[in-house]
Order: structure tokens, then C-alpha cells, then sequence
């Protein structure tokens, strides 16, 4: 794959680059830029992930377990690992949100608290709703921080199941 050595050529230009000239103004938009980038970057590193865990066993690359295996080869801890694991499986579940962040418009703090609101939707909740809301939720997320995204969520949450009331599946799965 020759476009990792571009790009870590890249990386390497602009790490050479001096900072020192810059105005705050340009410092920041540098900085919203390789936000970006990096966002989009580790997104495509959770592809890759899915390459690993669907062609290869953990044994057949030298460990015992996926997370092991990863926290070896990436220097990792294994905490750090299982979290990049269970980030790949985003996609087929929240795929708005795994859009937006292939395309850096947003962070990990974001589909955390998208997986949060989920985790806390009451099962009796229908599909078609939750593709709205999971559409709607990374809407949101895109032009918003996670605190503002966050209220956000709280809102369609009290929307959605005014009472606050869960059934013994939903009380089971917490």
C-alpha cells in the first residue's frame, strides 16, 4: 500500500514545518484542519481492524485474543485496544454516525455519547425511530461539541420516552 509512505512523507513534512511564524489565527486553523485529518485517519484505521479480526484468527497472529494481539503490534494498552474493536463495529450498527466520522466532521467523544444514547433508548422504541434518531443524532453531532451534543441527546431522549420509564429487558441489558 503505497499511500502510507505518502502520507507518512507527509506527516514527516509537516512535522518539519516551524509553527513559530504563525498567528493565533492560522495556529487555530491549522489545528481545526489536522483535527480533521486525524479524525478521518483513525477512522480508517477501525477499517483496517475489520480486516484483521475478519481474515485471521488472534492465534494466527500471535496472540490469544484480538485486543492482545492489537496492544502488542500497536504498542497499546489492552483497554485501548478492545476500544478500538468495539469502534469498528460501528458501521452496520449507526451508520450515519459512521459516515460522519469517516469524513472527520466528528470525534470519538461524539459516538461515545450516540452509543450512550442508545444504550438508554427503551427497547420498546421502533427501528424506524431509532434510524431517525441515529440519522438526526449525527446531524447534530457534525456542527456541535459533545457537551452541546450531549444536551442534545438528553432532549430526543426525554422526547421519545417522556415517563422515563423502562421495561425488565431494558433494566436486564443495563
Amino acid at each position: 500500500m503505497s499511500s502510507i509512505e505518502v502520507l507518512g512523507a507527509a506527516v514527516d513534512a509537516f512535522c518539519a514545518e516551524s509553527i513559530e511564524d504563525l498567528t493565533a489565527g492560522e495556529a487555530l486553523a491549522v489545528l481545526a484542519r489536522l483535527e480533521v485529518v486525524q479524525r478521518r485517519l483513525a477512522s480508517r484505521g477501525l477499517g483496517l481492524i475489520s480486516a484483521v479480526t475478519g481474515q485471521a484468527s488472534p492465534v494466527e497472529l500471535g496472540g490469544t485474543s484480538f485486543p492482545k494481539v492489537l496492544s502488542r503490534r500497536l504498542h497499546m494498552g489492552k483497554g485501548a485496544a478492545r476500544r478500538r474493536i468495539a469502534g469498528e463495529q460501528l458501521a452496520p450498527v449507526l451508520p450515519n454516525v459512521a459516515g460522519a466520522l469517516e469524513r472527520g466532521d466528528i470525534g470519538e467523544e461524539h459516538v461515545r455519547i450516540i452509543r450512550h444514547f442508545f444504550d438508554r433508548l427503551p427497547v420498546v422504541v421502533d427501528a424506524a425511530t431509532r434510524e431517525a434518531a441515529e440519522a438526526q443524532l449525527a446531524v447534530m453531532a457534525t456542527p456541535f461539541r459533545p457537551e452541546a451534543l450531549r444536551i442534545g441527546a438528553d432532549h430526543m431522549m426525554a422526547l421519545l420516552n417522556p415517563d422515563g420509564q423502562f421495561s425488565d429487558a431494558d433494566r436486564a441489558r443495563r
